[in-house]
């Protein structure tokens, strides 16, 4: 059924907590099984964090990362809305397009125009 409060990815033989050396050991071996490029694990929390505020509430998230101190959280939460950024980097590349193409005598124009100089 669901998950329990003391649900752990890297567990020991017999479910229970790991030290810090096993827990990173574990990780780095996990990591290369898995062919992942080098990643601190604290690195990890960051991720959850970043994922999590896309779906759940700053509250929510806060009491997931154990945070009593929002400004905690808000250090884990890299988000900013993909609208925005995607709004803001069309402008930025956006090329101005001209008002109106120019008629044939006016391209005819131009070019004896560049030629007599």
């Amino acid at each position: 059924p669901g998950a329990a409060r003391d649900d752990l990815v890297f567990a020991g033989e017999r479910g229970e907590y790991l030290d810090n050396s096993a827990l990173r050991r574990r990780y780095k071996d996990a990591q290369k099984a898995a062919k992942l490029r080098p990643l601190r694990f604290h690195d990890l929390r960051h991720t959850f964090g970043s994922l999590a505020i896309r779906e759940l509430g700053a509250l929510d998230v806060q009491h997931l990362m154990g945070h009593a101190d929002g400004r905690t959280t808000a250090r884990y939460t890299h988000y900013r809305s993909r609208s925005d950024e995607a709004k803001r980097l069309a402008d930025a590349f956006r090329v101005a397009e001209p008002a109106s193409k120019p008629d044939e005598t006016e391209v005819q124009a131009m070019r004896r125009k560049g030629r007599n100089r």
